[in-house]
């Protein structure tokens, strides 16, 4: 219990301090709202390129039987990993105080906190509510089966780096560039990847290892785990439809602007002179 009590600890320390080591490096944007955002952007890319990296790693060395081989520091990453969300939350908050000035930080605690959790609802549901779930399920109730599932669980948060930049691009009014558009279009890539075709991917691995079909291999999980996964299947086939739909929006908008293929700074942006 100590040694995941310290590694708890060790991932509530890490993730603030990352969050201030680059907002203290980012000098050069001047408006603090923005320099905040794109900070919180900058450390969620860096937290899922090691998510990423982590889930290749256990799946190679799980990858011999994908129910019962242990990759024992899946559970010691897990750990570290948990307190990211309360980061993020405190960190989305600190963003949100600076971004309504003075005034509204002159408000009670009370009301700064409700008007966040009101504009924030969605994310802090996710954030706050679904951790105490889902860590005791990766950790305890799976009784140590499925490493290498999770491993390729943990693929899904490829997405995030480009979802990272694509924010900060748009914060930067950098949104009629070259750039954005081939990172929209590495954001379609991956999220049909590591997304979409993963949930059918994870089914495969699961028929093979039982040797029985498709259908019959999803049969197979228990319905709770058919019912969410199904669930969200379809929430980010829904997601990537949208996102393929604005990848074409701002395809045909820079092909209508052919000025709009290199970036010059805007008076309004936010990066210092």
């Amino acid at each position: 219990m100590l040694v995941e009590l310290s590694l708890f600890t060790l991932g509530a320390i890490t993730f603030p301090s990352v969050f201030r080591l680059v907002s203290s490096r980012l000098y050069m944007v001047r408006d603090d709202y923005c320099r905040l955002d794109i900070s919180v952007k900058i450390v969620s890319a860096i937290q899922a390129i090691v998510c990423v990296l982590f889930g290749m790693i256990t799946m190679h060395y799980t990858k011999d039987d994908i129910v019962f081989t242990r990759f024992y520091l899946l559970d010691c990453y897990i750990y570290f990993w948990i307190p990211y969300f309360y980061y993020d939350a405190w960190a989305l908050y600190q963003a949100f105080l600076v971004s309504k000035g003075e005034k509204f930080r002159e408000s009670t605690t009370k009301e700064r906190v409700e008007r966040f959790f009101r504009k924030k609802w969605l994310m802090m549901i996710h954030h706050l509510v679904l951790p105490p779930i889902y860590g005791p399920s990766i950790l305890l109730f799976r009784q140590g089966k499925g490493d290498y599932l999770i491993g390729c669980a943990f693929l899904m948060e490829a997405t995030i780096p480009f979802i990272s930049v694509r924010n900060i691009l748009l914060r930067l009014d950098m949104q009629h560039t070259t750039l954005y558009i081939v990172n929209g279009i590495l954001l379609g890539v991956s999220f049909g990847a590591a997304r979409v075709l993963i949930w059918i991917y994870l089914v495969y691995c699961y028929s093979v290892y039982k040797q029985v079909t498709l259908l019959q291999s999803f049969l197979l999980l228990p319905r709770v785990c058919r019912v969410f996964s199904s669930l969200f299947f379809i929430m980010n086939v829904y997601w990537f439809i949208g996102i393929l739909m604005t990848i074409v929006k701002s395809v045909k908008r820079l092909s209508s602007s052919p000025h709009s293929l290199s970036y010059s700074p805007h008076p309004t942006n936010s990066l210092s002179t």
